[in-house]
């Protein structure tokens, strides 16, 4: 007898356990579900690092839970550094008060990003499903020097790092590398140092302080923006450039790239000062001044 009861009492326990958990998996079943979806390349469904400024593709399927509640709101949120931004809003139509989707696409520029999707019932049951972002750690960069370089007078050198006059210049010569001056032949001219010292810029030179100075000039083309660019990228680059110029051509008594004539405003030029290299944009220039803008 007390076998049988003590049945009785198990099977009770076990039935209720059996129809709580049951009406628990119910009741989640009743409630509205947001799943992530693939829809081709730059899709993606979980966390993920990502490279700075790639273009990202969410997509959330949201259904309204079993035999319940039709769908009623959504929302789309994005957070970047602390602070959150409503991407949408909304009340669904009863066109997608079942089954509603939604992608979202953007640029990953802010370390990290977290979006947000939550989907609401009429009944105000919701479900949430959260993605992050994390940008990769690029290189380090060496960002180059900027300045600015004034000409102002025919008789001043560059020593590479700064405008002189010709007096400092010949108390240590093998540093000045190039001078600056305007003719009425050549008009605004960057000569080498080492030049000044040959028959190639006077048939009684007079310069030969200068002979062991050199400086190689070359043509760019690369454009404004590129060259504004550059201020915020890897000193390397300005390398690529140099190398890729060409060498300027002045005339036949003069070996091509030691001298620069006819300088004129908005040009690009290339620079090898004491085996430093420089990207140059002329930025003025008149009959008695040169201004250059320099990266190095």
């Amino acid at each position: 007898m007390k076998s049988i009861k003590l049945s009785l009492v198990l099977f009770a326990i076990i039935a209720t356990i059996f129809v709580g958990c049951s009406k628990d998996n119910e009741e989640k079943q009743l409630n509205p579900t947001i799943s992530f979806a693939s829809d081709g390349p730059g899709f993606y469904v979980s966390d993920a690092s990502v490279d700075s400024g790639v273009t990202v593709k969410v997509k959330i399927i949201a259904q309204k839970g079993k035999d319940g509640a039709k769908l009623k709101m959504f929302k789309a949120t994005k957070t970047v550094t602390g602070a959150t931004e409503t991407l949408v809003d909304s009340t669904l139509t009863s066109a997608s008060d079942e089954t509603f989707n939604y992608t979202y696409t953007g640029a990953i520029v802010t370390n990290p990003t977290t979006l947000t999707f939550t989907i609401t019932d009429k009944d105000g049951k919701s479900a949430t499903k959260t993605i992050k972002f994390t940008i990769n750690a690029g290189p380090t960069i060496t960002k180059p020097t900027v300045t600015t370089l004034n000409f102002t007078s025919t008789l001043v050198f560059f020593n590479g790092s700064s405008v002189i006059d010709t007096t400092t210049a010949k108390s240590s010569p093998s540093t000045a590398y190039f001078r600056y001056f305007n003719s009425t032949s050549t008009g605004t001219t960057l000569i080498s140092g080492a030049q000044l010292a040959t028959a190639g810029y006077s048939s009684t030179p007079i310069y030969a302080p200068w002979a062991t100075a050199s400086a190689e000039f070359r043509t760019l083309s690369i454009t404004d923006s590129e060259f504004q660019a550059a201020k915020n990228q890897d000193k390397a680059q300005l390398v690529t450039w140099f190398n890729a110029g060409t060498k300027t051509v002045a005339d036949s008594n003069n070996p091509a790239g030691t001298r620069a004539n006819n300088l004129a405003s908005g040009q690009f030029l290339g620079i090898d000062a004491g085996g430093i290299k420089w990207i140059a944009k002329v930025t003025a220039t008149s009959q008695t001044s040169l201004s250059l803008e320099v990266l190095y």
